[in-house]
């Protein structure tokens, strides 16, 4: 019971114990100065409610008394007594039937409200507070009558659609919840909070039975778009606006509320968190990253800001500053593992993967072992050309994928998998793993073209890799190292001439320098006898990367 009630009741009574003092003495005093006999009346009503006022105002000075003792059982008892006692005082009945409610002692909460009920002019909140009890002690009908009959006084109660609404959902009687809110809405004169709770009522329907959604959505718009219409809704109802139009998927929407309590509580933290959070959802970068500055302009130590802006700024391919920002994160909070992947995987992507062995030796030292961290610390090693250490890692990964999280065993996985066991010369196991990622992606180009190219580098199965490595062409025709490898199977099927051709448009698509592809280039030009042609990119493949087998074919040239 808060205090400024109780104070008001305390001085409530000592008003009344003056006041009963004054009769005494004003009785006295005309028996004193008029010795005439006063005529014996009976005791009228005000009387009457003037002892039963007297008494509850006692019994709840007396509650204030032992709830400032922290003595909340005999409070509780005073309090309801004093009630009791004067029950057409709504006030202290309504917050002590709420307290009754709130303590699930329905039955006393019922006595105290069938006692407030019995006055003609009880509100309506007292029947929905009745409907309330009824159903937590399963007297369904009866608090369907109690809240029918707070309907009856005040069409607009929300409380008494809400207690409707539980009571049908509960009983598997969800028509009659609906009409329910029907004809809630179809109520005048509602302001944004009303109708705004309405929406979450329909929402609330929605989640207890999803096939609902799609029926039930246009109504919940129809409510928020009069609640917005009204614009007269406080921040807190903005804020359940948003909700209700994010649970409905309005995403936009929600957004736009958010940004009205903004505007209202510009710095408030809470707002701005959900607003990035419905950026982030809409992919809206831009002002989720606008929100992420304000909010670290005011706390630059918020680590989960600084991590969000990592990711942004890796979805616009600002790599630097990304790994800045996730560096912040891990610095801020050391036990927010996924930063540590997120940094690893940047770095990774900066080609900097002894910083990105460091960073994911710091998380293993701090967190237990799984999948990301392996299949993390397998990239760095692969980067480092350390194939036993990656092949390590990678099968930890594996394992941990087997046990806990099985669809992390995707073709992408299979495509590393093999590709390490090649590059660690297992062959054979190479080869089972690209044919997995194949039975599980039959158009994963990369993985066609990498067992295509390993065949054929062996000499093994060039009509099959062929037909590998054209589909690998045709999903992606200027990728130069596939071109690459329709060069190099022509070359081996001893057909030079149609290799050149090839591999001269493998050149032409080449990003960036690649001793591999002028080495085959001169390889073909040296079996068209283009011997000079042959020495030229050679010395191309060499100035790229030292080769000793290249050296050696160099070499060989006639002089």
């Amino acid at each position: 019971m808060r205090l400024n009630q109780s104070t008001i009741w305390a001085v409530s009574l000592a008003g009344a114990l003056l006041l009963a003092g004054c009769a005494t003495d004003e009785a006295a005093y005309l028996a004193k100065f008029k010795p005439v006999q006063p005529i014996e009346v009976a005791p009228n009503r005000d009387a009457e409610n003037l002892e039963r006022r007297i008494q509850a105002m006692a019994h709840f000075a007396a509650g204030v008394s032992y709830e400032l003792r922290n003595e909340q059982a005999k409070a509780q008892e005073e309090f309801y007594q004093a009630a009791m006692a004067d029950a057409g005082n709504e006030s202290v009945v309504v917050e002590v039937a709420r307290r009754l409610i709130l303590q699930k002692d329905s039955d006393r909460a019922i006595r105290l409200l069938i006692q407030a009920t019995g006055n003609p002019n009880a509100s309506a909140s007292l029947y929905a507070l009745l409907g309330v009890a009824y159903t937590q002690v399963g007297k369904q009908e009866l608090a369907i009558l109690a809240s029918d009959s707070a309907l009856q006084k005040n069409p607009k109660l929300l409380q008494a659609y809400q207690n409707l609404v539980q009571i049908y959902l509960q009983n598997e009687r969800l028509p009659e919840a609906l009409k329910v809110l029907v004809k809630a809405a179809q109520q005048k004169g509602g302001d944004a909070a009303f109708y705004t709770s309405l929406a979450e009522l329909y929402l609330s329907i929605t989640r207890a039975r999803p096939a609902e959604m799609e029926r039930q959505r246009p109504q919940i718009l129809i409510l928020l778009t009069e609640a917005r219409r009204l614009n007269n809704a406080t921040a807190t109802v903005l804020q359940r606006m948003g909700e209700v139009f994010s649970g409905i998927g309005e995403l936009a929407q929600a957004a736009e509320a958010y940004a009205r309590v903004q505007a209202l509580f510009p710095t408030n933290p809470q707002v701005r968190e959900r607003l990035i959070g419905l950026y982030l959802q809409l992919g809206n970068r831009k002002k989720a990253a606008e929100q992420l500055q304000e909010l670290l302009r005011d706390f630059p130590a918020n680590a989960q800001a600084n991590y969000l802006m990592g990711l942004i700024s890796a979805d616009e391919k600002q790599l630097d500053r990304s790994a800045e920002f996730f560096g912040k994160a891990v610095l801020l909070d050391p036990e927010m593992e996924t930063a540590y992947h997120e940094l690893a995987s940047i770095q990774l992507a900066l080609d900097k993967p002894q910083e990105a062995v460091a960073t994911l030796d710091k998380a293993r030292a701090r967190f237990r072992a799984g999948f990301i961290l392996e299949f993390y610390s397998s990239l760095a090693q692969s980067r480092l050309k350390d194939y036993s250490k990656a092949l390590r890692h990678l099968t930890a990964a594996e394992s941990y994928a087997r046990a806990t999280e099985p669809q992390r065993l995707t073709p992408q996985f299979h495509f590393q998998m093999g590709a390490t066991l090649e590059r660690s010369k297992n062959i054979v196991e190479a080869e089972k793993y690209f044919l997995l990622a194949l039975k599980q992606s039959p158009d994963f180009s990369e993985a066609l073209n990498y067992l295509g190219y390993m065949w054929v580098e062996r000499g093994e199965r060039l009509t099959e890799a062929k037909v590998m490595i054209e589909k690998a062409v045709k999903a992606e025709p200027t990728n130069a190292a596939f071109l690459d490898s329709m060069a190099w199977v022509y070359f081996k099927l001893g057909k030079p001439r149609e290799a050149l051709d090839w591999q001269l448009r493998a050149l032409k698509y080449l990003k960036e320098p690649d001793a591999t592809l002028h080495d085959h280039l001169a390889d073909i030009f040296f079996a068209l006898k283009q011997s000079s042609k042959a020495r030229e990119h050679w010395r191309k493949s060499l100035a790229i990367e030292v080769n000793v087998a290249v050296q050696n074919k160099l070499d060989a040239l006639p002089k």
